[in-house]
């Protein structure tokens, strides 16, 4: 009796989730997220660095945003001898959602930026970043959605290659 219930109501929720579903136009998101930087081989940088970031956007319509991102990366270096460095980035990019009223909304986005990177002993440098990716936003209610996401990265103007995963709300 109770596995009937719980599957009604699961059953239930399921229906009812594409009423929750969308991107809504005219509004503000805020995107807390976390995940995995990796750095092209000639960086001396551990490719599991940890990666912090925050995202605010606003829904221009049901299918274009933009959104400004902040990211902390926390390198270590490959080698004793490497420095680790904290390497931040400030972007603006531009999202495209694809199928913006259902409860699972994909996303193509491309954006530039800066990336700084502060090793702990060495110069600092500076560079123009111009990334591109896609994503997927998983609405679990009209307020909140889960988010994953893979960004390349590109600096200039001495091109260096990276990625970004993060998953976050």
């Amino acid at each position: 009796m109770i596995s009937r219930i719980i599957t009604t109501t699961l059953f239930a929720l399921f229906l009812t989730t594409s009423a929750w579903a969308g991107i809504q136009p005219g509004t503000f998101t805020l995107s807390p997220m976390f995940g995995l930087h990796i750095f092209e081989g000639d960086q001396n940088f551990n490719n599991n660095a940890s990666m912090l970031a925050l995202g605010v956007g606003y829904n221009l319509t049901e299918r274009a945003a933009l959104e400004a991102v902040y990211t902390r990366t926390f390198a270590k270096g490959d080698a004793p001898t490497d420095p680790d460095a904290k390497v931040h980035t400030y972007r603006l990019d531009a999202l495209y959602h694809f199928m913006p009223e259902e409860v699972l909304v994909p996303y193509l986005a491309v954006g530039l930026g800066e990336i700084d990177t502060n090793p702990d002993s060495g110069k600092s440098r500076e560079h123009l970043l111009a990334n591109a990716g896609a994503g997927i936003k998983l609405f679990l209610n009209e307020m909140v959605a889960f988010r994953a996401d893979v960004r390349y990265l590109l600096d200039f103007p001495k091109p260096e290659n990276n990625l970004l995963y993060s998953t976050g709300l």
